[in-house]
């Protein structure tokens, strides 16, 4: 009983603070009380084994969908109603995050197989939208160190691609490694575009569509290479598969670029 009403507690917790944040911007300051809702919530259905590193691990999601949520609204325009939506869509999939927590710690029979990592991969693809769009307003609007951003997404983006890997069963060193590497070269296609006269929504939009491709790229290379006994034959499937993302990719971004507004 106590577990279903932390459930409903971080969810309401979440929804009030971006209900303050509406009416007064100041209430910002309150978003040290929320981190330390979402981490003693999640510390009881992990049945407070804060030690344990695969802990932290989960923690990532809800934690950086809450921080990229907030840099986001504060650049949304848009009117009052809209923000209303929004808050409730920030609400809801926070909810949908520790719903499935939830099933996987404290009742396994309600838990639907990889649910979690379904959850937490449609959930972290909305969160780097948030982040580098917020990042971009950022360079444009407050005029922020282009290099700064660039360190801090970088160890953002690190964690996001390490917990993919870690969710698909990949080796904990391998994970952390590939991590870098992705992250890496995630880092330098957002520096390029940063040389783009688009809105900071466009320039969110491409990244959020790099994200996607590298990681899925990257979980084919896994799957194929490392777990498959026909290596060949796996290293076929990837060159197929990598052509048809580019291919679909440079529709995708030559559509945005084509309807983009420049400034």
């Amino acid at each position: 009983m106590l577990d279903r009403f932390i459930l409903f507690f971080v969810s309401l917790s979440i929804l009030g603070f971006f209900v303050g944040m509406l009416i007064n911007p100041k209430n910002i300051y309150f978003f040290g009380l929320v981190l330390l809702i979402m981490f003693f919530s999640l510390a009881k259905f992990y049945s407070w084994k804060i030690k344990d590193k695969k802990f932290w691990y989960f923690l990532i999601t809800p934690l950086l969908f809450f921080v990229s949520s907030i840099l986001f609204f504060g650049f949304l325009e848009g009117q009052f109603f809209l923000k209303c939506v929004i808050i409730i869509l920030f609400a809801s999939l926070q909810w949908l995050i520790y719903q499935n927590i939830f099933f996987l710690f404290k009742l396994p029979q309600k838990y639907q197989s990889n649910s979690i990592r379904n959850i937490f991969d449609f959930i972290n693809l909305i969160s780097i939208f948030f982040l580098v769009s917020s990042f971009f307003a950022l360079i444009i609007f407050v005029h922020i160190s282009v290099w700064l951003l660039s360190i801090v997404l970088f160890l953002i983006s690190s964690l996001y691609f390490f917990q993919f890997f870690w969710l698909n069963r990949v080796l904990e060193k391998r994970a952390w490694f590939f991590a870098f590497i992705f992250a890496l070269i995630f880092v330098e296609i957002f520096y390029v575009i940063t040389f783009l006269p688009i809105s900071f929504y466009i320039g969110g939009l491409i990244l959020t569509l790099v994200y996607f491709n590298i990681k899925s790229i990257g979980k084919k290379y896994f799957l194929n290479i490392f777990y498959s006994e026909n290596r060949q034959c796996s290293i076929a499937i990837i060159k197929k598969n990598t052509i048809q993302y580019l291919i679909i990719n440079i529709l995708i971004l030559t559509l945005l670029l084509a309807t983009a507004q420049y400034y």
